[in-house]
């Protein structure tokens, strides 16, 4: 069995068997920002172009757009 040392807090949380959805429903996560720091991520949807597109796929491609 592996050994765990706490060096950050995820790795302690981890151990306790913590989730994050777990630690949202205990209204224990904070938003903050770290200057210089940006966390985004670039979504592609790829659609052929004779397929039909229901009207919930293209609500959803259109908040994705957003």
């Amino acid at each position: 069995m592996t050994e765990y040392r706490a060096a950050s807090p995820f790795l302690a949380a981890a151990k306790q068997g913590i989730t994050v959805r777990s630690a949202a429903l205990a209204i224990s996560l904070i938003q903050f920002t770290i200057p210089g720091i940006s966390f985004t991520r670039t979504f592609r949807i790829v659609c052929h172009v004779n397929k039909y597109l229901t009207p919930a796929m293209e609500n959803f491609i259109d908040l994705c757009g957003e």
